[in-house]
Parts: structure tokens; C-alpha cells; sequence
């Protein structure tokens, strides 16, 4: 991972990335398999507690970048943020049986 500060345990000799130890400690538990760990702010380097937030999984924390570069450019959702991350938790698919009879309804 470019650019995330690792770190050596002295005891074990084990290296880990630092944002993700953070993020560990700020939850109270470790990280669970598929978890990650997003900064807020984009900046890899900042790893104050308050610029981490741990993402259920990928796919989450994809939609996310998503959502912000979309947002950057701008563009204007129509709906915030979270609705997306909840089909990244939920196994949102799209409901292509659904599409005839939306697209009659806006003929209409």
C-alpha cells in the first residue's frame, strides 16, 4: 500500500501499517477480515483518530471515492452518501425487472 506509514513492532518484529493499528485502537477491537480503513481527508499521512473511519468493506469504501469524485466534479446527487454506502452493506442489486415499468411511468 503506497504511502500509508508502517511501522515495526519491537516485540515481534512484526511490520503493520500505522493507520490501521489507529483505527483498531479507536474502535476497541481488531479489524475484522475485509475491513478498511478510509481517511477523510484523502491524506494517507494523516492518521489522527479523527480522520480514520473503518469501512465495512471494500465495496463500500469504493462507492465512497465514487460518490466524492462525482461530488468534486460537480455533480448534484439526489441522494446522500449513506444510501450508497447501505447498498454496499446490504448486497444492493439493481432491480432490472423494475426498469419497463419505470420508464413507462416516465413517458407519462
Amino acid at each position: 500500500m503506497r504511502g500509508y506509514h508502517r511501522r515495526v513492532d519491537t516485540r515481534t518484529g512484526e511490520r503493520y501499517y500505522e493507520h490501521r493499528a489507529i483505527a483498531e485502537w479507536k474502535i476497541g477491537r481488531p479489524l475484522r477480515p475485509g475491513e478498511f480503513v478510509h481517511h477523510k481527508n484523502n491524506d494517507p499521512h494523516d492518521n489522527h483518530p479523527d480522520n480514520l473511519a473503518v469501512m465495512s468493506n471494500q465495496s463500500a469504501h469504493m462507492r465512497l471515492h465514487h460518490y466524492q469524485r462525482r461530488e468534486a466534479a460537480g455533480v448534484q446527487h439526489l441522494f446522500p452518501i449513506e444510501t450508497f454506502l447501505q447498498g454496499a452493506h446490504t448486497g444492493f442489486k439493481p432491480r432490472h425487472h423494475l426498469m419497463p415499468r419505470l420508464k413507462s411511468i416516465l413517458r407519462n
